[in-house]
């Protein structure tokens, strides 16, 4: 079953807006325990949250691609 396989991310990210998402990991290129900042899938995780209005509890080491990327 796939349950969430329907729904965006961000769709994903307001569901889960009770559970510990700061324990989540999703990134393909990690920097010792934080997420890289750069990659597709923190780019995602990034958009999601802020699609969703909700703050992004995720320690990035790098948050370049904040920087100019309100259209992703």
């Amino acid at each position: 079953m796939t349950p969430y396989a329907q729904l965006s991310k961000r769709e994903v990210v307001e569901r889960g807006r009770a559970l510990p998402l700061s324990l989540t990991f999703s990134c393909i290129a990690p920097k010792g325990m934080a997420h890289c900042g750069k990659c597709n899938k923190c780019a995602e995780r990034m958009r999601s949250f802020r699609a969703a209005g909700l703050p992004d509890p995720t320690r990035y080491q790098s948050t370049s691609r904040l920087k100019g990327n309100a259209h992703d």
